[in-house]
C-alpha cells in the first residue's frame, strides 16, 4: 500500500457534521439545538451557462446524500430557476457546507515542477464579475504584456523554480480569479505576479479538464502539475478511520477498481522512476515535452534515486502532494486532519461529482 502523507484539508474541504453526539469541525452548533440556516446556491455549468432541469435534479440527490453522510439534521432542498435552497437544522456558517457543494471532482497528477510566487503587493485578489471571459478578451485587456509572459521559458522556470517576476508583467496581478483561470498553464505557473491566493480563488471547475496541464497550490508554492492519468471514476470506494498509532490523526483508505489500480501503479511508478524526457529551454512551453519527466525530484530515502511527487487535486486545491517512494496499487492518504475531517474526504472521494458549478448567493441563520 502507498501511504500519502502531509495531506492537508483546505478550507474547501471544511463542512459541519455530527455522528451519533459527536460533533465536528469547530465552527458547527450543537445539532440538538434550536434554529435554522438556510443556504441559497446559483447553479451553472463549467461553460458559465445557467443550469436548469434535469440537471438540478440530479445536483439536488447528490446534495442531499452528502449533507447526510456528514450529519447534518433535517436537510431539505428545493430548486427554482437556476438556484437551490438547502435548509437544515441548527445554526451554522457558509463555511460549514463548502465540503458540501464542492463539484468533487478528484485528479491524480504527476508533479512537474514547483515554484514559490510573488506575494501581490496588496495582499488580495482583484474584484470582477463572476463571469467567464474568453482568452482572446484577456490578451486583448492585456496587451503586449500578454506577450512578454506568452514568450517565457516555462521548462527554466520549473527546473530553477524561480517565477518571473518583472516589472512589465505587474498588469497580472490586477486579473479577476476567472480572468487568471483562462491563461495558459505557462502563464498561470511562470509569472510570480499570479500568486497563490488568486489560484486558489479560482472558479471551480477551473482545472477540471484531465487532458490538460494544469496550475495549483500547496502552503504557498505553486505546482505545475502533468495531464491527470487517475481520476475519481477509478476510485471503487473511499473509508475513513484512524491513523493506527494513536496520534488522533485521521486515514482514508483507497480502493481502486480494477482498472484503476493498475493506472495508479503505473502512475506512482512513472514518478518512482521519474519516466519521461527531461525538459529543455525554449519560449513558452516549447520546452515542456509531451512525456516530461519532473524537474522537482528528491532523493529517495529507500534507495537514493530521484523521485516525483503525485498530487491528489480535490476541485481547484490540492489535499496532498507526496513524494512515491515505490509503486504501489492500493493507496491510504494519511496526514495533519482528524478522524472527523477524514470522514468528510472520504465522503468527498465516494460521491459522484455535482454535475454543475455551486455559488452561494446567502447563507441565513435563525438561532
Amino acid at each position: 500500500m502507498f501511504v500519502i502523507t502531509r495531506g492537508i484539508l483546505r478550507p474547501v474541504l471544511a463542512a459541519c457534521a455530527a455522528f451519533g453526539a459527536m460533533a465536528f469541525s469547530g465552527a458547527c452548533a450543537d445539532p440538538a439545538s434550536s434554529g435554522q440556516t438556510t443556504v441559497v446556491l446559483s447553479a451553472r455549468h463549467p461553460s458559465g451557462q445557467p443550469a436548469i432541469g434535469a440537471v438540478l435534479e440530479t445536483t439536488q440527490e447528490i446534495l442531499l446524500r452528502r449533507l447526510q453522510a456528514a450529519g447534518f439534521v433535517n436537510p431539505v432542498l428545493t430548486s427554482t430557476d437556476s438556484e437551490i435552497t438547502i435548509t437544515v437544522s441548527g445554526v451554522h456558517e457558509s463555511d460549514d457546507f463548502r465540503g458540501i457543494v464542492a463539484s468533487g471532482a478528484v485528479r491524480f497528477r504527476k508533479v512537474l515542477g514547483v515554484t514559490v510566487p510573488q506575494t501581490a503587493e496588496d495582499g488580495g485578489v482583484a474584484p470582477g464579475p463572476p463571469v467567464w471571459p474568453t482568452l482572446a478578451e484577456v490578451r486583448s485587456k492585456l496587451g503586449a504584456v500578454y506577450e512578454a509572459a506568452d514568450a517565457i521559458d516555462v521548462a527554466t522556470v520549473a527546473i530553477t523554480g524561480v517565477s518571473v517576476t518583472s516589472a512589465e508583467l505587474d498588469a497580472f496581478a490586477g486579473l479577476s480569479p476567472y480572468e487568471v483561470a483562462v491563461l495558459p498553464y505557462g502563464i498561470q505557473f511562470a509569472v510570480g505576479q499570479i500568486t497563490c491566493e488568486m489560484l486558489d480563488a479560482r472558479p471551480i471547475g477551473a482545472i477540471e479538464d484531465p487532458t490538460q496541464r494544469a496550475v495549483a497550490c500547496d502552503e504557498g508554492y505553486k505546482y505545475l502539475l502533468d495531464v491527470a492519468k487517475v481520476l475519481d471514476s477509478d476510485i471503487a470506494d473511499a473509508q475513513a478511520g484512524d491513523d493506527g498509532f494513536g496520534l488522533g490523526l485521521g486515514k482514508v483508505d483507497l480502493t481502486f477498481s480494477a482498472s484503476g489500480a493498475g493506472k495508479w501503479e503505473a502512475l506512482t511508478g512513472e514518478a518512482y522512476r521519474n519516466d519521461g524526457e527531461s525538459m529543455l529551454s525554449g519560449p513558452g512551453v516549447t520546452g515542456i515535452p509531451a512525456n516530461p519527466a519532473c524537474a522537482a525530484t528528491e532523493l529517495s530515502s529507500v534507495d537514493g534515486s530521484a523521485v516525483c511527487r503525485v498530487a491528489i487535486v480535490l476541485d481547484n486545491q490540492i489535499v496532498s502532494a507526496p513524494w512515491v517512494e515505490r509503486a504501489s496499487a492500493s493507496a491510504a492518504i494519511v496526514g495533519q486532519f482528524n478522524e472527523a475531517d477524514a470522514r468528510i474526504l472520504a465522503n468527498q472521494l465516494r460521491s459522484d461529482p455535482l454535475p454543475v458549478v455551486l455559488e452561494f448567493v446567502a447563507v441565513d441563520s435563525v438561532a
